[in-house]
């Protein structure tokens, strides 16, 4: 598998860190559901680890902070 440099969906969820099962969670399982990819990213001192880019998730609610900016009254 070699790195990956798409965007999951979960940098736009308002349940990301912490706040979601996947966040939350102490073993990341994935969540029932999901259409992930397994994916390596760099993390501290570029190690790499694995992880998944989420594109669709049953838990997803948008960010309001990233979709208000863009909208117009």
């Amino acid at each position: 598998m070699r790195f990956k440099t798409e965007q999951t969906l979960c940098w736009d969820c308002a349940k990301a860190c912490g706040r979601c099962s996947w966040s939350r969670a102490t073993e990341y399982q994935p969540v029932e559901g999901w259409k992930a990819k397994p994916a390596r990213v760099k993390v501290q001192r570029g190690e790499l680890t694995m992880t998944y880019i989420v594109q669709e998730c049953p838990e997803f609610v948008p960010d309001r902070k990233k979709i208000e900016p863009n909208m117009k009254k």
